[in-house]
């Protein structure tokens, strides 16, 4: 696997910052990090990102992503984030950039790429959330769209009692754990792991 230099740079990313803004309201009932990515700068709402037609797919893994398979970019966890956001922008185009000061964890910087968002906390790379739509898939197969009881015939899930509709988490085979959000039908809507600021 390709390691990308931390010198890579951003001159956009400084002003994208700047600009961005988010306040901390309930989920909404599609995305409970929508909080987290529901910018807003002078003028109006930023328009959502669309994947690009020729943008790589992405393998989620326990502790980062990669943008590509088998030789692909590495993002891990611990990465500084304006490096992650330099490969993810060359890969999938210009994200929407949000902070929000009321996470649990503290001050989160969110880089929202269509359906994939990519958490920060003091600058590193910490976490990601994918909805359906993303091109991204998890190193065991898994990804927005399917049916949840496709995921128990074959691995361990726990439903977890929350104030967050069908929340669950369930194992990869090296021992992360990744969590996610299915809706009322079983389909699971959107998965997640590392740092997130989910609302409860």
């Amino acid at each position: 696997m390709k390691t990308l230099l931390p010198l890579l740079r951003s001159a956009s990313l400084t002003a994208l910052l700047a600009l961005a803004a988010c306040g901390g309201e309930a989920p909404a009932d599609k995305d409970p990090e929508a909080a987290t990515t529901r910018p807003s700068v002078e003028g109006g709402a930023v328009p959502e990102a669309a994947v690009r037609a020729d943008a790589p797919r992405l393998t989620l893994m326990g502790d980062g992503l990669m943008i590509g398979t088998g030789e692909g970019t590495t993002l891990p966890f611990g990465m500084a984030q304006d490096a992650a956001i330099v490969a993810m922008r060359q890969a999938r185009g210009m994200p929407q950039i949000t902070r929000n000061a009321e996470c649990g964890v503290g001050t989160m910087d969110s880089a929202k790429f269509g359906p994939v968002t990519l958490n920060f906390t003091d600058g590193k790379l910490t976490g990601w959330h994918v909805t359906e739509g993303g091109n991204a898939v998890t190193v065991d197969g898994m990804s927005p769209g399917l049916k949840l009881d496709d995921v128990r015939s074959e691995r361990s899930v726990e439903m977890i009692d929350s104030t967050l509709d069908g929340e669950f988490t369930y194992g990869l085979p090296d021992g992360t754990v990744i969590g996610g959000f299915a809706a009322a039908d079983g389909r699971i809507t959107s998965l997640h792991t590392g740092e997130t600021c989910f609302f409860r």
